[in-house]
C-alpha cells in the first residue's frame, strides 16, 4: 500500500466534497413563479442579464415573504462546469448570518429595497462589469439588517459575463486566494493523473470521482445545468484549460497598469519633494519615561507595499518603550498611508482584516464581563464593524465612532453607528465631555503620534465611573524576537508606539484611570507565522507595477511570477504550523496582543 493510499484518501476526499457540494445546491430556494407586483425592490443586473417580468415578480414577492433586504438571484441554467463553481464558491450561511461577511456573488443579479440602495448611494440597472456586482453585493449586505439571501430565479439569463470568465471577474469572486485556487486546482489534475500512472486502481479511482463531481453534486437538483455530460467526461482538460486561461489573464495587466500610472505623476511628485520632510526630528529622551537612554532595537522597510524607506525603532533601556524614530510626521504618514486601506490596496486591506471578526466578539465579551455600557464611543473604529458586532450582544447600547477615513461616514449610513465623528481625538474630546460610558481604543493607540493625548481625550469624553479598554500588540510576545521584522505588530511604518503593559497601566493612572482588568490576548498569535509568511513574500517578489517604484523589469516580473506560483506551499506550511502551535503551545508568553480595562476616577 504505502504511497497508494494517498489516492485513496483522494478518492473519499472528491466523494465528500462532491456530497458536500450537493447538498448546498439542494439548498439554495426557487423563487417560483406567482402573480403579484411589488415596487419596493431595485434592481441591479450583471453585463447583459435578463430577468423577464414574471420571475421578477416571484423574485420579490420571496424576497417580501422572508423579509429580506436584499436577494442574490442565480440563473437555473447555467453551463455545467460554471454551475458547480459557483455552488463551490457560494457561503450563503455565513453571508446570511454574518453583516461582516464578503459576498461572493455567485449570482447575475440583486433584488434589493430601494431605500437600501438610497443609502448606499447604489443606482438601479446594469452595472459595468461582474466584479462591480460582486463589490455592489458586498456593500449592500453590510446595509441589510434585515436580511440577504440567495435564491435561484427560473427567468434570469446568465448574461454575457459569469465569475469564471476571465481573470478579472475571478478575482472580483475570490479576492486575494484567486491565483493561489488557481494553482491548487492545476495541481490537483497533476496528482490525480500521476496516481494512474504509479498505481492504477487508486489513481483511477480519484481520478473518476474528480469526473463525477459535476454529476454527482447537480443532477436532479434546482439548478439545471446544460452540457452535464460533457462537464463529467471533458473535467480533466475542462479544468487545466480554465486555469491556464484565467492564469494567462493574470498577466494582462492592461486596466490594473492604467490606474497605476494615472498614480504614478502623484507619487513621484511627494517623493521628489524630499523624504526628509516625511519625519519629525529624532527623539532624544523616551516619550514615555523621559530617559535619554535608547538603543536601536529594529530596523526595517514596508513589508507589504515595499514602498520606499527604511524605519528605525528604537527601545528605551530604562523602561522598554518601543517607538519609532524618527517618528513620521503628518505628510510622512499621509504618503504610507495612501492605498493602503482604500484606492490600489483596497482588497487586500479588506481580505486582511477579515480576520478580525472572532477577535471582536472576545472583545465585546470582555467589555460585558465589567460593564454594561448605555453609551459607547469606540476610537479608530474604521468601518464600524466593532460597534456592529458588538450591538448583536448588547442591543440597549446606543454606540459612535470615531475615525479619519470617510468609511466612519459610511458607518452612519448602514446603521451600524448612532452617529459618526470624522477627525483627530484629542481635538474633538472636549466636545464630547462626560458623554460616554465607555470608550474603547482596539488596535488604535499604537498608530498615535502622542499616547498621553488620546488617553487624556478619552478620560475628558468618559463619564464619572466610565470605562476605558484598549488592546494593543505586545511587544513581550516571545513571537517578536523569533519572528523578527516579519512579526506583524511592527507594522511598519503605521505602527509609532508600541508599549508594555506596565507602561501603559502608569500612564492610565497618571491621566486620571484606574485599572480593573489585565489580560493577554488568548489566541492572537494564531495567524503570526502565515503573516510573517505573507511579508516574507512581499518582500522576495515585489508586485511588478506600483506607482511608488519604477516598472519591473524582465526579471522583476519573472521572479514575481515564480514566487507567487510558490507561495501556496509556503502559506500552507506557515497556517499547519500555525495550528501545531495553537493546540500544544497556546501560552501568554505568546500572545501578540494585551488588553486593559480601567475605571474612571473622576467624581460627579
Amino acid at each position: 500500500m504505502g504511497w497508494e493510499l494517498l489516492w485513496y484518501g483522494l478518492t473519499a476526499l472528491g466523494l465528500v466534497d462532491a456530497l458536500r457540494c450537493r447538498k448546498l445546491s439542494q439548498s439554495i430556494p426557487v423563487a417560483k413563479a406567482q402573480g403579484g407586483d411589488s415596487t419596493e425592490y431595485g434592481w441591479l443586473a450583471g453585463p447583459g442579464v435578463v430577468l423577464d417580468p414574471a420571475a421578477r415578480h416571484a423574485a420579490e414577492a420571496f424576497a417580501g415573504a422572508k423579509g429580506l433586504d436584499v436577494l442574490a438571484l442565480i440563473p437555473q441554467q447555467l453551463p455545467a462546469t460554471t454551475a458547480l463553481g459557483l455552488v463551490q464558491a457560494l457561503e450563503r450561511d455565513q453571508v446570511r448570518q454574518d453583516r461582516l461577511a464578503r459576498v461572493r456573488m455567485v449570482g447575475s443579479g440583486l433584488l434589493a429595497k430601494r431605500e437600501i440602495l438610497e443609502r448606499a448611494r447604489l443606482a438601479e440597472g446594469s452595472v459595468a462589469s461582474v466584479e462591480a456586482l460582486s463589490e455592489a453585493a458586498s456593500k449592500l449586505r453590510r446595509y441589510a439588517p434585515g436580511g440577504f439571501d440567495f435564491a435561484i430565479a427560473p427567468g434570469l439569463s446568465a448574461g454575457t459575463k459569469t465569475p469564471f470568465s476571465d481573470w478579472k471577474a475571478y478575482h472580483g469572486l475570490f479576492g486575494p486566494a484567486a491565483g493561489p485556487m488557481i494553482f491548487f486546482s492545476l495541481l490537483a489534475v497533476a496528482i490525480l493523473w500521476l496516481g494512474v500512472a504509479l498505481y492504477p486502481v487508486a489513481g483511477a479511482a480519484a481520478l473518476l470521482v474528480f469526473h463525477l463531481q459535476p454529476t454527482l453534486a447537480l443532477a436532479g437538483g434546482p439548478l439545471e445545468p446544460r452540457r452535464l455530460l460533457s462537464a463529467t467526461l471533458l473535467r480533466s482538460p475542462k479544468v487545466v484549460w480554465d486555469g491556464l486561461r484565467l492564469g494567462f489573464g493574470s498577466l494582462d495587466s492592461s486596466a490594473r497598469k492604467a490606474e497605476i500610472e494615472a498614480l504614478r505623476p502623484t507619487y513621484e511628485r511627494l517623493y521628489r519633494e524630499g523624504r526628509d520632510r516625511f519625519f519629525h526630528p529624532p527623539f532624544e529622551q523616551c516619550p514615555v519615561c523621559s530617559a535619554a537612554n535608547l538603543v536601536q532595537h529594529l530596523e526595517t522597510g514596508d513589508l507589504f507595499q515595499n514602498k520606499p524607506g527604511c524605519f528605525c525603532l528604537d527601545r528605551c533601556r530604562d523602561c522598554g518603550h518601543i517607538f519609532q524614530n524618527p517618528q513620521l510626521a503628518p505628510v510622512g504618514l499621509d504618503y504610507y498611508y495612501r492605498d493602503f486601506y482604500d484606492g490600489l490596496g483596497r482588497a487586500e486591506a479588506e481580505a486582511f482584516f477579515s480576520y478580525g471578526v472572532k477577535n471582536q466578539r472576545d472583545q465585546v465579551a470582555t467589555v460585558l464581563s465589567v460593564c454594561r455600557p448605555q453609551r459607547w464611543l469606540d476610537v479608530g473604529g474604521g468601518h464600524g464593524q466593532l460597534c456592529q458586532v458588538a450591538a448583536g450582544q448588547s442591543p440597549e447600547t446606543r454606540f459612535e465612532a470615531l475615525d479619519l477615513s470617510e468609511a466612519i461616514e459610511e458607518a452612519e449610513r448602514c446603521g451600524w453607528v448612532e452617529k459618526a465623528h470624522r477627525g483627530f481625538f484629542p481635538a474633538l474630546a472636549p466636545s464630547m465631555k462626560n458623554r460616554f460610558d465607555l470608550v474603547s481604543m482596539f488596535h488604535y493607540l499604537e498608530h498615535t503620534v502622542d499616547q498621553r493625548a488620546e488617553l487624556r481625550a478619552a478620560y475628558t469624553a468618559v463619564a464619572p465611573g466610565g470605562h476605558v479598554i484598549i488592546e494593543v500588540p505586545n511587544p513581550e510576545s516571545a513571537f517578536s524576537g523569533w519572528l523578527g521584522k516579519y512579526w506583524l505588530p511592527w507594522f511598519q511604518p503605521q505602527h509609532l508606539h508600541l508599549i508594555h503593559r506596565a507602561n501603559l497601566e502608569r500612564l492610565l493612572r497618571e491621566v486620571g484611570f484606574e485599572p480593573v482588568l489585565s489580560l493577554t490576548v488568548k489566541g492572537s498569535q494564531r495567524t503570526s507565522l502565515l503573516f510573517g509568511a505573507v511579508m516574507l513574500i512581499h518582500r522576495l517578489a515585489p508586485a511588478p507595477l506600483a506607482p511608488w517604484r519604477p516598472p519591473a523589469g524582465l526579471w522583476g516580473r519573472t521572479r514575481y511570477l515564480l514566487v507567487q506560483w510558490a507561495s501556496p506551499f509556503l502559506l500552507a506550511a506557515a497556517a499547519i504550523a500555525d495550528r501545531l502551535v495553537a493546540a500544544f503551545g497556546d501560552s501568554p508568553r505568546l500572545a501578540s496582543a494585551y488588553r486593559v480595562m480601567a475605571r474612571t476616577t473622576k467624581q460627579p
